[in-house]
């Protein structure tokens, strides 16, 4: 599985914006949600809307995800946005930011 351009994307472009769902990362019964959660704070985690759950990781990647805080009537977000210029057909990787588990 992974998430692949289908455009040509710039420097700085933003790929995708993601609604993200914020929850306590406190004692998460559900393994599989623990397995597949993204860092939100320091007191939450959080599961993405859109593809932002397929993205995979690399030492060395092409898209950053950016965390947005909700504010005034707009959602939590969730902002990829790409580190260098992208061709279609490359898969769009980013650096998870905690120890991957493989």
């Amino acid at each position: 599985m992974g998430v692949f351009s289908e455009n040509f994307f710039r420097r700085g472009d933003l790929v995708e914006a993601c609604r993200a769902l914020p929850f306590p990362n406190v004692a998460v019964p559900d393994q599989v949600l623990y397995d597949h959660r993204l860092a939100w704070s320091e007191h939450e985690d959080c599961v993405g809307t859109g593809f932002s759950m397929l993205y995979n990781h690399s030492d060395d990647p092409n898209c950053n995800m950016v965390r947005m805080p909700a504010h005034g009537t707009v959602p939590d977000m969730l902002y990829v946005v790409a580190l260098r210029d992208i061709v279609p057909g490359e898969q769009l990787l980013i650096k998870y930011k905690c120890e991957p588990w493989w």
